[in-house]
This record gives structure tokens, C-alpha cells and sequence, in this order.
């Protein structure tokens, strides 16, 4: 009869670990990990090439998320967000795409 009693103790034990784990793992790759801070036209066209290198990083994230929390690009032309932002990347039919990291 013990050896129930410590195969329910392992079992609770088990899934209370996949549980943390399961939370960490899923904290850390859903949220937001950079600041917002002001944009910067300047400075965002100088981090383009950084922005295409192999880093985890998103150097221009910060920026990005100050022009999608105070809805800067709403209502722009294509051709408006293009003089603010630069040339996309990737192109399609209704959307511009900038690089986070390489592909």
C-alpha cells in the first residue's frame, strides 16, 4: 500500500514540474521582450543592415511597437509609410514586411 501512496507522490511531483516548465516556456516565448520607445526615422534606416543579421534580437522592435501602439501607420498610403520607414524587404500585395532577423 506504501508504494501507491509514493506513486502518487511522484506522479503530483512530475506534473507539477511539467507544469512550471510548461509556464516558463511559455512566458518567455510570448512576450514581449523590448521596450517601446520613440520612433526614429534616422535612426531606424541606420539599423537596417543590423536588423538582417543572424541575432535573436530585434533591434528596430522597440520603434515598431511605438508605431503599433499609437497607431502611426493607420490611414498612410503605401508610398507614406515607405518615405517613413524606407524600402521593405518583402513586398506583397497589401502588406510591407521589415526584417527582424535573417530569414
Amino acid at each position: 500500500m506504501v508504494w501507491y501512496y509514493m506513486a502518487r507522490l511522484w506522479t503530483c511531483i512530475w506534473v507539477i514540474a511539467l507544469v512550471v516548465c510548461a509556464s516558463f516556456f511559455y512566458s518567455n516565448f510570448t512576450a514581449m521582450h523590448e521596450q517601446e520607445r520613440p520612433f526614429d526615422a534616422v535612426q531606424w534606416r541606420s539599423l537596417s543592415q543590423e536588423a538582417r543579421l543572424n541575432d535573436p534580437g530585434c533591434v528596430r522592435g522597440g520603434m515598431a511597437l511605438f508605431l503599433l501602439d499609437n497607431d502611426s501607420l493607420d490611414g498612410l498610403s503605401v508610398a507614406s509609410v515607405k518615405e517613413l520607414l524606407g524600402e521593405a524587404d518583402t513586398v506583397l500585395a497589401n502588406q510591407l514586411h521589415y526584417a527582424r532577423t535573417t530569414p
